[in-house]
């Protein structure tokens, strides 16, 4: 009941029609998670107010119910140690003074899900917007692929970047998910937002739209992407800490790195995205000042070599092309400064090459 804008909650029958549409509702998006972590899992009530530990199906269900079905959640992620990012959650509001329509923003996210991961997700009515649920196939956390390592956070990272990625960046921005805060609408529980503005219960209703096809996409299909994203925000971050844009005074001979054709010369069994992001590509665009068309065609010919050594994981032309658009104001690595982030890799190619130079910087 409402009584000015205070929701004043009642004695509930858990022989109710809301409780047997707010378990199956509530059984359906356990569904989405792996059977063998359910529990522990944090919820999320109106009258809770804050993040609840609970360990059972029953227990949710019995603080849900408290909450007169008001603003029942639950975390994507179960409440144990070195979780997999392995859901999304896309949250999309009907702003109707946006550019762009709750339709028009959904259809974007869909289609990219279906192009980009080849994936069919579940799809809620809050009453005002969409909610968006794809549970991924993720084996591995980001922390333990080496080409991650040099990055923090990656798995919060990735979803925040996953959400902005799918959506185009039409999805709400206050909404911020994090292992710790994917918090999921229940189907059939109500949002406590919509009554209060005086829509009726069933008008505030959590609602089914679509469902999953129960395909876990593997999140490999994002990787690349989110690789070029985390290089982008360092070499912005860089930029910002330099505080300048423009090159050292630094001389190449005829624009030329003589380490660095070496290297094009070189096929690598490892650390070929890190050569692409950080040396390669920049170096290509920066200082030989190459089209975007002929740093694609190096790139992949580069990549093309190594792949004989050990098959590449990645696209070798979108890898090149993501890379290509955040290179502006950038200089290559110098050998330098990589024998102090990469230790392995310097000593791989001075190895390799025999690589003395009087002028480190070159």
């Amino acid at each position: 009941m409402i009584k000015g804008h205070q929701i004043q909650y009642k004695e509930k029958s858990t022989l109710s029609d809301d409780f047997v549409n707010l378990k199956a509702g509530l059984h359906f998006i356990l569904g989405h998670f792996d059977s063998n972590s359910l529990f522990p899992r944090t919820i999320m009530t109106k009258r809770l107010g804050y993040q609840k530990m609970v360990f059972s199906k029953n227990e949710a269900l019995r603080f849900f119910i408290d909450s007169d079905y008001l603003d029942c959640r639950i975390n994507a992620f179960p409440a144990i140690a070195n979780t997999n990012p392995d859901f999304i959650f896309i949250d999309l509001d009907d702003d109707l003074n946006g550019s762009m329509s709750i339709y028009q923003k959904l259809k974007i996210v869909l289609s990219n899900i279906k192009k980009r991961l080849e994936g069919i997700p579940t799809v809620l009515w809050t009453g005002n917007g969409y909610h968006i649920y794809q549970p991924l196939e993720c084996p591995v956390r980001f922390e333990d692929i080496k080409d991650f390592n040099e990055f923090e956070n990656c798995n919060s990272q990735f979803l925040k970047f996953a959400k902005h990625f799918l959506s185009e960046g039409c999805a709400d921005r206050s909404n911020n998910p994090s292992l710790r805060s994917c918090l999921l609408r229940v189907p059939n529980s109500y949002n406590s937002k919509g009554i209060i503005k005086g829509l009726s219960r069933e008008q505030s209703k959590i609602k089914l739209v679509d469902q999953w096809n129960y395909r876990r996409p593997s999140i490999g299909n994002l990787m690349g992407s989110f690789y070029a994203h985390l290089i982008g925000e360092k070499i912005k971050s860089d930029i910002k800490r330099r505080g300048d844009l423009s090159f050292p005074n630094t001389t190449y001979s005829n624009n030329k790195i003589r380490w660095i054709e070496k290297l094009l010369e070189t096929p690598l069994e490892d650390y070929r995205k890190y050569c692409i992001f950080h040396i390669l590509v920049p170096y290509l665009v920066n200082v030989r000042g190459l089209s975007p068309e002929k740093v694609s065609q190096v790139v992949v010919a580069w990549l093309s070599k190594c792949n004989t050594i050990k098959p590449l994981g990645f696209d070798p032309s979108a890898a090149a092309k993501n890379q290509i658009k955040y290179v502006r104001h950038y200089k290559p690595m110098s050998l330098v400064k990589l024998q102090t982030e990469n230790r392995d890799l310097y000593q791989l190619l001075t190895n390799q090459n025999e690589i003395h130079f009087r002028n480190p910087l070159l």
